[in-house]
């Protein structure tokens, strides 16, 4: 929802309020780095990740459809019960 012409005005003139950290009157020794109750142990980047297989369900859908079922079970990603019914054929 868009804001109204009135409400648009409103924000224009509006003066946030300030603070710092004098006029809230806190103990200097626990603002910023030194204050702060954590500290970084380790940065790293994440490791980056290898290609899959795209496939292309364009042309036929139901042969990529079984490829990607065949996919899943190759990866054990889902299994199925020996005694379960409607397993694979």
């Amino acid at each position: 929802r868009y804001a109204t012409l009135p409400n648009m005005m409103k924000a224009a003139s509006y003066e946030p309020e300030g603070w710092t950290s004098q006029s809230l009157d806190f103990d200097p020794a626990q603002l910023g780095l030194k204050g702060s109750p954590t500290s970084v142990v380790r940065i790293f980047a994440p490791p980056a990740r290898t290609g899959g297989d795209k496939i292309d369900g364009t042309t036929d859908p139901q042969g990529a459809a079984a490829t990607v079922v065949q996919k899943i079970f190759e990866q054990n990603i889902i299994q199925v019960s020996p005694g379960a019914k409607g397993g694979r054929r």
